[in-house]
C-alpha cells in the first residue's frame, strides 16, 4: 500500500503532535508513506492558484515559484533531521532537480513524483529518469523512489515506460504508482477505473502499485457524499469538521456502510482528535460535500 499524507506538516510536527505515530503506523502496516511539505506554492506565492476563478491559470503551472525550491529544500532538511521523515512528495521540476542534487551531494533523501506533475508519456519518463541516473550517488542509487504517472496513461504507455526504466537500471529503485481510482469529485472525469490496465501491465512489469484514492465509480455514485479532495489552503484545514465527516470516511475506508468500530468510539478525546485528523487527510480523501 502507498499512502500520501496531505495534512499541514508544521501542524503535525509540532510538540505533542502525531507525525512520528503516523510514520510508525505506516511502517507497521507495511505501507510506503510520503509527507507533503508546506512549501508547495499554496500559500499565495503562486498566482495561478485561486480556485475556479483562475482555472485557466492552472495550466500554466501548479508549482513552486521564485525561490521556493530552496525553501522546499530547507523545509525538507528540517523535517528529516527533526522528525526522521525521509520520503516526501514532489510536484515541480525545480524541486525535483534539487532533490536529485541532494542525493548527489551525499544526503540520503527520498521523494516521489506526484500525479500532478503530469508525467503522461514515455518521453517525460525518459527525461526524468535520465536526470535521476545522471545525478545518482556513487553507488548508483537515486533519491527518486516512486513515480505517480498521470491518470491519462494507458496500458501501452505503462509498458513503454517500463522499458525506459529497465534500460536505465531502475527496475528495483523506482516504483511506478498508478491510480486505479480517484476521488469521485474534483480530479478526473468519471467513471474512472484503471484496474484492468494495471493488472495487464503487472503481468510483465515489476515494481508497480495500484493506488486507490476513491471507491469504485459504481459505488461512489450511490453515496450521499462521494469522495472529494480535501481543502488545499492553509486557512481551510481538513481538521475542521473532521468529527462530522467520520461516518462517511469510515464507509470509504471499509468499502461499505458500517458504523464506526467500538475501539474508535472509546478513544480518549485527544487520541480521537488525532485519529480523525489523520483519517481526514490520508490519501483516500473522503470528505462530505460542503
Amino acid at each position: 500500500m502507498d499512502a500520501i499524507n496531505l495534512r499541514n506538516i508544521a501542524e503535525q510536527s509540532a510538540p505533542h503532535e502525531d507525525i512520528l505515530a503516523v510514520a510508525a503506523a505506516m511502517q507497521i502496516s507495511g505501507a510506503t508513506h510520503v509527507e507533503t511539505l508546506d512549501t508547495r506554492g499554496i500559500d499565495g506565492s503562486n498566482v495561478h492558484l485561486g480556485g475556479p476563478d483562475t482555472i485557466t491559470g492552472h495550466f500554466g503551472d501548479i508549482g513552486q515559484p521564485n525561490d521556493y525550491p530552496l525553501k522546499w529544500a530547507d523545509e525538507y532538511l528540517s523535517v528529516l533531521t527533526k522528525s526522521g521523515i525521509r520520503q516526501v512528495l514532489n510536484i515541480n521540476s525545480g524541486t525535483i532537480l534539487v532533490a536529485l542534487l541532494m542525493r548527489k551531494l551525499g544526503i540520503r533523501n527520498e521523494f516521489k513524483v506526484s500525479v500532478f506533475m503530469g508525467v503522461d508519456n514515455p518521453w517525460s519518463v525518459l527525461w526524468l529518469l535520465m536526470g535521476a541516473r545522471l545525478l545518482s550517488a556513487a553507488a548508483g542509487s537515486t533519491s527518486l523512489a516512486g513515480l505517480n504517472l498521470s491518470n491519462s496513461v494507458e496500458v501501452d504507455t505503462l509498458l513503454a515506460d517500463a522499458e525506459v526504466r529497465h534500460a536505465l537500471g531502475f527496475d528495483g529503485g523506482v516504483r511506478f504508482e498508478h491510480h486505479v481510482t480517484e476521488t469521485f469529485k474534483s480530479i478526473v472525469r468519471q467513471p474512472y477505473d484503471r484496474r484492468a490496465d494495471v493488472v495487464a501491465a503487472a503481468a510483465t512489469v515489476p515494481n508497480i502499485s495500484a493506488k486507490h484514492e476513491g471507491g469504485d465509480p459504481a459505488v461512489e455514485v450511490t453515496r450521499e457524499h462521494p469522495s472529494d479532495m480535501p481543502a488545499s489552503r492553509p486557512d481551510d484545514s481538513p481538521r475542521k469538521g473532521a468529527p462530522a465527516m467520520m461516518p462517511e470516511a469510515m464507509k470509504c475506508l471499509l468499502g461499505e456502510s458500517l458504523p464506526a468500530p467500538a475501539w474508535e468510539r472509546n478513544l480518549r478525546e485527544e487520541g480521537r482528535r488525532r485519529y480523525l485528523s489523520c483519517a481526514a487527510t490520508m490519501s483516500l480523501r473522503c470528505a462530505p460535500s460542503a
